[in-house]
């Protein structure tokens, strides 16, 4: 008979709701301690304990228990036993021969007394039919085994059962709310970064051996566990070698994510995941955004992801699906957001070929976060009124994360004017900002958006033209802004940098004349060169650029401005360290249409900003610290009040091919074009798109600046809005 040796290492029980001890417990405590004690049945004595029929206990190998001669089925009832402490939970291993065609079963049952006793519990070839769970104080255990033949006179033979008896109700429960931090390793994601209870979370033993290796891929298993997770994973260590867990993180059904080994992977490069139960709604999102955060940080492919066989294949599918959909490959930040004194909508658009799952998450500044989900199809648009999902809000900061990437852009309408700025796609610790003001009739405020869980402590400092400085220090709460009202700190005209803790995302609203305004998103740092398609010295229209030179130092500018035929002309300015300087540009060359481009010998921020309506309206736009092949643009309006111009500079020293997509509910509309070298052109857009809601993509051969204007005609006379295009890198 061929002899086969099971090592069957099978979670029979684990706590119940009870298990927690009265008082609160410290959740970083030191490791939990874990009782245990061993109960072993060998030999002959030990087998002869208990009350057996239709079995056979011999004095081979020391001691084993067979089917008697002509018996297909014996029974033992081994005795009961009584632990040294109450146990909450146990663990069987059986060495035995089991030939084809036959079987051995074990049934446990457990006691507080040793006279009321639990149902049994099957145990159908090692495997656990279901979770027990041993009520809080059980002390008493006896098992039934059975042995079964269906083909005689072969006999399965057990030479030994090991019992092992723990109580892990020492150290902390999920009922105590252990911390959740942050999971460290990885490089930076798009994906949020999960949290996860921590080993010291949970009450860990320290792990003996730790392995350093390159995550290769990602398998999930499916957990039989019962009971409070945490006290499962006290219990699933104490049964490994060396306290090293096989798993890197748990999820319980409630979608708390655990941490277990120490590393991310094991030595052959596989991080395993598990669910601790079967999956419930809550753990399987979990466990996909925890995949799809793996997947992204350490560069796996979504192939790479499996199931293993205490899953399914369907689920596997399910998962990878799922996956895919958290996976975040674009995220954008939006500052500023008001649906009680603006009409605020946000507009996508999907360059690709796949469709893309988005999420819209607004902070309102009380109650829970507000979620929005759509779909943007492929090479099509998407526009959103916020009024319509969330109306009378003033402070309304919005994060959007996408499936795939996507171009976003928001447009405020009010009384007169119209706010507009592309989102923010990387939130950074540092922002600057070359205008501002405070003279009476005008407001600037600066808004700092915290899109983490915890609170950022920030640091701004205004520079005025004068070189009067004036510092505000703040806190922003998690998932919020702070409205900083810069103008009522300094009435000069003035720039400001922002220093924060961790990275946030910034912009700032400027309102004058009652009825005006404009929008403009930060600098995340200086540069020592700045690029503007779009800006204008004809009347009556009066365009200004503002250079703010954030450095204790002078720095040193030359502005050049060239014309549609190429014309260009040059100036030189010295900028004395921490201030600012204004340029109109109808004081170099009146009646022109000009793009600008600023190059310095420190890094300087540059910002343009245009007045039209007598003053009563206007937008202004942060420069383009570098030019760039591919500029896209999700607002488009060719639709009555509304005029649109797009504006592309050239400033290298040989012509441009340039290539323009309007895309449309109608599909792409096409135009190409040549541009001189050193020159700008402006587009009426409404030569080609007729009163079409449209997308625009500007390709070009060589590196080029690109904007776009939206004027708007209204009884108060015009207003509108540019915006630079969002590049493609």
């Amino acid at each position: 008979m061929r002899r086969f040796r099971f090592l069957l290492l099978v979670l029979l029980a684990l706590l119940i709701s009870q298990l927690l001890l009265p008082g609160s417990r410290n959740t970083q405590a030191a490791p939990a301690e874990i009782k245990s004690e061993r109960w072993v049945q060998t030999s002959v004595e030990e087998w002869r304990a208990g009350a057996s029929e239709g079995l056979l206990i011999s004095n081979n190998d020391g001691g084993e228990i067979r089917l008697d001669q002509g018996a297909r089925h014996g029974v033992l009832l081994g005795p009961p036993y009584q632990a040294s402490f109450s146990f909450t939970a146990l663990t069987v291993a059986w060495i035995a021969d089991i030939p084809a065609r036959t079987s051995v079963t074990i049934e446990v049952r457990t006691s507080a007394d040793g006279e009321t006793w639990s149902d049994w519990q099957e145990l159908a070839g090692g495997r656990l039919a279901t979770p027990i769970a041993i009520e809080n104080g059980a002390q008493w255990a006896q098992y039934r085994l059975t042995l079964e033949s269906l083909q005689l006179p072969a006999s399965p033979v057990v030479s030994e059962l090991v019992f092992t008896f723990f109580d892990t109700t020492q150290g902390p429960t999920l009922r105590d709310r252990p911390p959740q931090q942050p999971i460290i390793g990885g490089k930076l994601t798009l994906t949020p970064r999960p949290r996860a209870i921590t080993r010291e979370g949970w009450g860990a033993l320290p792990q003996k051996l730790a392995t350093i290796a390159r995550p290769e891929r990602v398998v999930i298993s499916v957990l039989p566990a019962s009971g409070d997770p945490l006290a499962y994973l006290r219990l699933l260590q104490s049964t490994t070698i060396s306290n090293t867990l096989p798993y890197a993180f748990f999820v319980e059904p409630g979608g708390a994510i655990i941490q277990g080994r120490a590393g991310i992977a094991d030595e052959e490069g596989t991080v395993g995941l598990a669910f601790l139960g079967e999956p419930t709604d809550e753990s399987f999102d979990a466990m996909a955004g925890l995949v799809a955060w793996i997947n992204e940080a350490y560069a796996l492919q979504l192939s790479a992801t499996a199931v293993d066989q205490s899953g399914s294949a369907e689920l596997q599918d399910a998962l990878r699906e799922a996956v895919d959909r958290a996976t975040v490959r674009s995220r954008w930040l939006f500052p500023e957001g008001n649906t009680r004194d603006y009409t605020d909508r946000l507009m996508f658009y999907n360059p690709g070929s796949v469709e893309a799952q988005a999420r819209l998450i607004s902070y309102p500044p009380s109650g829970e976060p507000f979620t929005y989900a759509y779909t943007v199809a492929p090479g099509g648009y998407f526009d959103l009124v916020l009024n319509d999902i969330l109306s009378d809000t003033v402070d309304l900061p919005v994060e959007v994360v996408s499936s795939q990437p996507l171009v976003a852009e928001q447009t405020m309408l009010f009384v007169n004017d119209a706010l507009n700025a592309p989102g923010i796609s990387t939130p950074a610790r540092s922002w600057y900002f070359a205008e501002g003001a405070g003279d009476p009739g005008t407001q600037t405020y600066l808004l700092l958006f915290n899109p983490h869980d915890e609170e950022v402590a920030a640091e701004v400092l205004l520079m005025s033209d004068r070189g009067r400085t004036a510092t505000q220090r703040l806190t922003i709460e998690p998932h919020s802004r702070y409205v900083l009202r810069a103008s009522d700190v300094m009435t000069d005209t003035f720039g400001a940098k922002v220093i924060a803790s961790r990275p946030i995302a910034a912009a700032r609203t400027m309102r004058f004349s009652e009825v005006g305004g404009h929008l403009s998103n930060g600098a995340p740092a200086p540069s020592h060169s700045w690029y503007f398609a779009e800006g204008t010295s004809e009347q009556p229209i009066t365009t200004t650029l503002a250079l703010l030179n954030p450095n204790p130092e002078r720095a040193n500018a030359t502005l050049t401005i060239f014309t549609g035929d190429g014309t260009a002309l040059s100036r030189s300015y010295a900028l004395p360290g921490m201030t600012r300087l204004t340029i109109n540009l109808r004081d170099l060359a009146p009646g022109l249409g000009l793009a600008s481009a600023i190059t310095a010998d420190r890094p300087i921020v540059a910002e343009r900003t245009m007045l039209f309506g007598a003053g009563r309206a206007g937008t202004s736009t942060i420069g383009a610290p570098r030019t760039a092949y591919v500029w896209r643009f999700a607002e488009g309006r060719t639709a009555a009040p509304a005029t649109e111009y797009l504006i592309i500079a050239n400033p290298n020293d040989r012509p441009a091919r340039i290539r323009l997509v309007f895309d449309t509910q109608a599909g792409p509309i096409t135009q190409s074009l040549s541009l001189p070298r050193r020159a700008r052109i402006v587009l009426p857009v409404d030569d080609s798109v007729i009163d079409q809601r449209h997308t625009t993509t500007v390709y070009s051969s060589l590196p080029v600046v690109a904007e776009r204007t939206i004027l708007i005609s209204n009884e108060e006379g015009l207003s509108g809005h540019t915006s630079l295009g969002i590049p493609e890198r």
